[in-house]
């Protein structure tokens, strides 16, 4: 099993199937989508006890983590209709995971999602201020070669991952979502792409 946002490895003999964050449209492989996600504000409770966020104003008063180069946010902010709202301090960090970890510290408010924040959320480090969300503009997808995709053990596998994901799926807390009306592809960097190997002894 490894963890690379490299979507190359899947044309790699060491890798039978990936789940791949992008567009989709890998040349000469099957992939199949598997999920779409959600991007809604994140805080810390703590943060919130000490900083209310009553209303999407009072972000003008927080610290905005990024995970990309900002378009997030921006798409964010005209769904919220704050796209002109002035803003205090803002953070750039090199991917979603950093932003959604600075926030869970208190560090400011980031822009979580429907994946990688649900837990943080479920356990209650994590709280969604508000209730709105835009759809993400890429998504994951399960992704192998057509060789490996032919074999029994690839099909169970496979199969396996999406009945996980509906599990979790039904799960998921959830704002209400909006179509985030984006027409340029996200910066927005996961460290969330993963690859395995099968084998018949397993």
């Amino acid at each position: 099993l490894t963890s690379s946002n490299d979507s190359s490895l899947i044309y790699s003999p060491d890798i039978d199937i990936a789940i791949l964050y992008g567009a989709g449209g890998w040349k000469d492989c099957w992939t199949r989508l598997w999920s779409t996600f959600d991007l809604f504000p994140v805080v810390s409770p703590t943060l919130l006890n000490t900083r209310p966020l009553r209303s999407t104003r009072d972000l003008r008063d927080h610290v905005l983590l990024h995970g990309d180069d900002g378009r997030e946010w921006r798409s964010w902010l005209a769904a919220a209709d704050e796209l002109d709202m002035p803003k205090a301090r803002e953070h750039f960090m090199g991917d979603a995971r950093l932003s959604t970890e600075a926030a869970r510290f208190g560090q400011g408010v980031a822009l979580g999602d429907s994946i990688t924040a649900s837990s943080l959320i479920a356990a209650g480090e994590l709280v969604i201020p508000f209730d709105l969300a835009v759809t993400a503009p890429d998504a994951f997808y399960v992704a192998a070669r057509n060789d490996v995709r032919a074999a029994p053990i690839a099909k169970v596998f496979i199969d396996w991952i999406f009945d996980m994901i509906e599990t979790e799926r039904a799960a998921q807390p959830r704002p209400a979502s909006r179509p985030s009306g984006r027409g340029m592809p996200s910066t927005r960097k996961r460290n969330t792409n993963t690859t395995a190997q099968l084998s018949e002894e397993s």
